[in-house]
């Protein structure tokens, strides 16, 4: 069981915080020059948006694709603004015992699956655990609570998580993967949606072994509580762009863990390498 060291806080609080100041320039300026044409909406507007018991449908784009994407949206959604700031940096720590029982689950198909993590907020520096499940129906239920940093857990914390996974082993837990990436968060006009644009996404060991960047990779998720005509939706596919399965974490314990099992998730790395026209993207 992984518990809490006021050390290794300092230096995560250090380590992120350098994170932050890493955005990378280019991407996000032609970006955030397109985001200019959206009306900003505030946090506690989308917050009546939330969608914790959802349906997700994920897209994913090369990163060239999105400007046009963009301007092709912003008669239809706004765009959350925290603090003049239209971009947000995240890091997420997942948790998974030494198996990888979580990872399986998710690549074997079982339903009434989850994953946990701590996402963090980089440019607020909050932090939550999160228990995030998929149902037999296929929908998305998010639980979560804030703690103090993202490499341990208190006591307290494993309770929570025990409370909701009473079957699950919770004390074998531990930090498997890290995920950074930047998220542009986009509200539909009519309240009934919401989506995310995450880019510039990289992957590393919480042993410092092993570590991949992805950038031109992107991902749109698009959340609804029920199936409703969506304005993004019909935008991506006159961009020819369907919606397909795809797990960060998957992803990112596939391509780092060589004692993993990965033929199951050959064909979706084959898939992001057509999508990205870039067959070098995962060595």
């Amino acid at each position: 069981m992984f518990v809490r060291n006021d050390q290794s806080s300092t230096l995560e609080t250090m380590l992120l915080k350098e994170e932050g100041r890493k955005r990378p320039k280019a991407m996000a300026d032609q970006l955030d020059l397109v985001l200019q044409d959206f009306n900003p909406i505030g946090l506690d507007d989308v917050a009546a948006v939330k969608l914790m018991n959802r349906v997700d449908s994920k897209f994913v784009v090369p990163f060239f694709l999105v400007p046009d994407i963009l301007e092709q949206a912003s008669l239809f959604y706004f765009v959350q603004e925290i603090q003049q700031r239209r971009i947000a940096n995240y890091h997420t720590t997942y948790w998974d015992t030494p198996d990888f029982r979580l990872y399986y689950a998710h690549i074997n198909g079982k339903l009434n699956r989850c994953k946990v993590r701590v996402r963090t907020y980089v440019d607020t520096f909050q932090h939550f655990l999160e228990v995030k499940s998929k149902s037999n129906k296929g929908r998305t239920n998010k639980i979560r609570i804030p703690v103090e940093i993202a490499l341990a857990l208190e006591a307290s914390d494993f309770c929570f998580l025990h409370q909701q996974m009473p079957d699950f082993p919770v004390g074998t837990l531990q930090p498997v993967l890290n995920n950074q990436f930047f998220r542009i968060t986009l509200v539909s006009c009519a309240m009934d949606e919401r989506l995310t644009i995450d880019f510039n996404l990289s992957f590393s060991r919480p042993d410092g072994l092993k570590d991949l960047k992805v950038s031109p990779l992107v991902i749109i998720e698009l959340k609804q509580d029920k199936n409703v005509n969506s304005p993004i939706a019909s935008i991506l596919l006159e961009n020819r762009v369907k919606a397909t399965g795809l797990s960060k974490y998957c992803l990112g314990v596939s391509q780092l863990y060589e004692n993993v099992k990965y033929n199951i998730y050959k064909s979706k790395v084959q898939f992001l390498k057509k999508q990205l026209h870039d067959e070098s993207i995962f060595g």
